[in-house]
């Protein structure tokens, strides 16, 4: 019996729901996020679609509305040059655990693994 109740739920959750799973992610989410700031909340299905979801979701700061973290719109490398150290966690973020690679920010301001072959340009 427990066999059969979790193989319904499991088909349940895979099966597509009406306005949610019959196109690609990505479209939907962008379309949702289309004009609304980073951290705003949106529907990962794209507006006026109706789409459960389980956790909180809001709009990155590529425009992609995605699984919220407190940190979801933090720039590490927001007025830094390129080559200066930059941390992917936000200072005074516990709850956020930073990976022991040295990183960098890059030409592009992301904050990037520190290599060698990091690019920026000469002052």
């Amino acid at each position: 019996m427990r066999l059969a109740i979790l193989s319904a739920l499991l088909l349940s959750a895979a099966a597509p729901r009406s306005g949610c799973g019959d196109e690609p992610a990505a479209a939907p989410s962008d379309a949702d996020c289309a004009r609304k700031r980073c951290g705003d909340s949106c529907n990962p299905c794209g507006p006026d679609r109706v789409c459960p979801t389980f956790a909180a979701t809001a709009c990155d700061a590529a425009g992609h509305c995605v699984t919220a973290l407190p940190w979801l719109c933090y720039q590490p490398c927001a007025g830094k040059a390129c080559g200066a150290p930059c941390q992917l966690c936000p200072p005074g973020k516990p709850d956020c655990h930073e990976t022991m690679v040295v990183k960098a920010c890059d030409a592009a301001g992301a904050c990037v693994p520190q290599t060698p072959g990091l690019a920026c340009p000469a002052p």
